[in-house]
């Protein structure tokens, strides 16, 4: 699929068929994460909407079927929650979140309880006072790097631009800096996201000489607008891979790396879409 030899399609329906029958926890996290790019990055755009919800569905019967307590019942869930996309979908994510549906042996610890959170916030399920109750419950570190996420991940214009200012500030320390990056980039919507490229090509080289390497890294990886599998996105990386000129070496490669990934993009969903 990567390589554009065979349509994303047939890989998801694939997995989705076979995962439940993985008994290893570390290979089944592997193709978890297969699965998100595949849907992601890899389906023809003119599938992924009706393929996403049916892959959603599925895992949801996953963790249903799965060995009360077990690690995939646990994965299941969290797999679950993230896709979760119509409103039958998320009336579940919030019947596990405030209890009145209970999986045989799924312990709702602080960790599941955040990513059923994120995943309400994405879909619009969650205010600002929800998620700082939330907050209240869990106030760590780790809890308030996931609150971050949360605010972040919420479906609105004015969330999304707020996340994005925040995380090319230096108000926040690195962990923050990556919450709210992931929240960012937590959407059921790409055209949420579609209008940043400009601002972020206009402040990287800034960033780079101003930031510390990790969190300018972050940046650089985290808002670049692989989202958009487009030909637009090529070219503004281009344009200003030329404009950088010799300079900041390593920046370079990250960006020729985060370029890359959208052409095998488009290659895989011209293949797809051709099946």
């Amino acid at each position: 699929v990567r390589e554009a030899e065979s349509p994303a399609r047939t890989y998801v329906q694939l997995l989705l068929n076979n995962i439940g029958h993985e008994v290893d926890s570390t290979v089944i996290m592997v193709l978890l994460r297969q699965l998100n790019t595949s849907l992601d990055s890899f389906v023809a755009a003119e599938h992924s909407k009706e393929l996403g919800v049916h892959a959603a569905d599925r895992l949801w019967e996953l963790a249903s079927e799965a060995d009360a307590g077990s690690d995939a019942q646990l994965q299941f869930t969290k797999a679950f929650a993230h896709r979760s996309r119509t409103d039958a979908q998320l009336d579940t994510v919030q019947s596990l979140f405030d209890g009145s549906t209970v999986l045989d042996g799924l312990a709702v610890d602080t960790d599941l309880r955040w990513a059923l959170a994120i995943a309400l916030s994405a879909g619009g399920r969650m205010d600002d006072a929800a998620l700082d109750a939330v907050l209240a419950d869990d106030d760590t570190a780790k809890g308030k790097a996931s609150w971050h996420t949360a605010r972040a991940a919420r479906p609105t214009a004015e969330a999304k631009a707020a996340a994005f200012a925040a995380a090319t500030s230096a108000n926040l320390s690195n962990d923050q800096q990556s919450a709210v990056i992931a929240g960012f980039n937590t959407t059921h919507d790409s055209e949420l996201l579609s209008g940043y490229s400009e601002q972020y090509f206009g402040l990287l080289v800034n960033t780079w000489e101003s930031f510390s390497h990790e969190m300018a890294k972050q940046i650089v990886l985290g808002f670049y607008p692989g989202s958009n599998v487009s030909e637009q996105t090529l070219e503004a990386t281009d344009g200003f891979l030329s404009s950088l000129g010799e300079k900041h070496p390593a920046m370079r490669r990250l960006l020729v790396e985060s370029k890359a990934d959208v052409v095998r993009a488009l290659a895989a969903r011209a293949a797809d879409a051709q099946a």
